[in-house]
């Protein structure tokens, strides 16, 4: 996707969704359709979808709809977390999911920059600094949560938090090895 020159051919994506929208719409299959329609390759769009729609998940049940994960950590619980999900999706009016795709194509290859912002109160970030860990401190038994984190960070080249912990920014490298691109210089706004 350079153009003849060798110059920097790049493109921008953002969706601003708010209040019963967000019952209603599925961003990530909107997303895909551009990424298709912008010949992004069929493994990195698969791959772009499942980040996507981890960071959109976190952001809508968690920035939005206040939903502790920890309610998954047993069968009644389990369901109890999409009761509690379907009662806030019919609440939501005023708050609103922020999504911006950055696409970069350069003599170091082709990257997307995804940042994803709420209005919602934000999480402590930091108790997620460490990648194996899923911010609970200790050995923890096989569940139902607490693997989105981890699962973007293995494929991305960055994850970060910004604010109050209601953006976040990844990096990922297209049709190349996330673990070797150089930061990139765009930021979330």
């Amino acid at each position: 996707m350079m153009t003849h020159d060798n110059k920097v051919q790049s493109w921008e994506l953002s969706q601003i969704m708010k209040g019963s929208i967000l019952k209603y719409v599925d961003p990530v299959s909107l997303i895909v359709k551009t990424l298709n329609s912008a010949n992004i390759g069929k493994t990195d769009r698969t791959r772009i979808a499942t980040v996507i729609s981890e960071l959109y998940s976190n952001a809508l049940e968690h920035g939005l709809l206040n939903l502790d994960s920890s309610m998954k950590d047993d069968v009644e619980g389990f369901c109890q977390y999409y009761v509690h999900r379907e009662q806030g999706l019919a609440a939501l009016s005023d708050e609103w999911i922020k999504i911006d795709i950055h696409y970069i194509c350069g003599l170091s290859g082709e990257k997307l920059i995804i940042c994803m912002e709420d209005s919602g109160a934000g999480f402590s970030y930091n108790n997620y600094t460490n990648s194996d860990d899923d911010g609970s401190g200790g050995d923890r038994p096989v569940r139902c949560r607490g693997r989105g984190i981890n699962l973007m960070r293995s494929m991305c080249k960055e994850l970060s938090y910004h604010g109050t912990g209601n953006l976040v920014r990844v990096v990922y490298l297209l049709d190349g090895d996330n673990a070797q691109c150089t930061n990139s210089q765009i930021s979330c706004s």
